[in-house]
């Protein structure tokens, strides 16, 4: 299997040490876990950033899909997004960045890695 640096955005800091553990558990490197858009991109200025995995809700005024947009600009990073919310109510308003998946919490690595898996030996385009 192969390994990729994968960034993690979420603000509840067990979520994401929890998936940090699962990731290398499974042989992936993680490149931080981070809550706001400057830790974001000084991660993606500073390593090579294979996918960032985002909450959507971040709980700030800023959204995961706001700053998923940004790094998906500014990189050219797949987003693969995580969301406690009914994938309906939030369809809209992740249409309109480009994104690999998105996988309702709670979200485990593994279900996570299949989906980044998918992408990356298919090569499926991004939606």
């Amino acid at each position: 299997m192969k390994s990729y640096n994968i960034l993690i955005i979420e603000d509840e800091i067990l979520a994401g040490m929890s998936l940090r553990i699962e990731f290398e558990t499974l042989g992936q490197s993680v490149a931080g876990i981070v809550k706001d858009e400057a830790q974001a991109v000084a991660i993606c200025k500073s390593q090579k950033v294979d996918v960032v995995v985002l909450d959507v809700n971040l709980g700030t005024d800023v959204s995961g899909i706001e700053i998923g947009s940004i790094l998906r600009q500014k990189f050219g990073i797949p987003l693969l997004f995580m969301t406690g919310y009914e994938l309906d109510i939030i369809a809209q308003d992740i249409a309109i960045v480009e994104h690999i998946g998105v996988i309702k919490k709670p979200a485990f690595a593994r279900e996570l890695l299949g989906v980044i898996n998918q992408y990356f030996e298919l090569k499926i385009d991004v939606k």
